[in-house]
């Protein structure tokens, strides 16, 4: 039974709760569980490097631009790329800071 609840716990690492509801295309999100990336692979690399520079963005490391992180969050959950763009800030800064932070474990 602990055992459940630890995986329960480290489980919800990727879900992001927002401190007040989001409204988007006229739905209301009180969180948004990043989760999914845990299935993304190599492809999905080459994709959102693809779509990052089509969208006309460029750096030297891109992964670590909050651009890359919406693709990559977009990939993962299925919402548009204009769900993560739109966030408030401190919202889409928690949404790089929290896949960042699952791929350097």
């Amino acid at each position: 039974m602990p055992n459940q609840t630890i995986e329960t716990t480290k489980g919800n690492e990727l879900l992001l709760k927002f401190k007040e509801p989001y409204k988007f295309e006229g739905q209301e999100y009180t969180e948004v569980d990043l989760s999914p990336v845990k299935n993304l692979n190599g492809n999905d690399i080459i994709d959102t490097d693809r779509i990052f520079t089509e969208q006309g963005n460029m750096s030297m490391v891109p992964e670590t631009t909050f651009p890359y992180m919406a693709i990559l969050a977009a990939r993962a959950t299925g919402m548009p790329i204009e769900f993560f763009n739109q966030l408030p800030i401190k919202e889409a800064l928690q949404v790089k800071r929290t896949i960042m932070g699952f791929l350097n474990k």
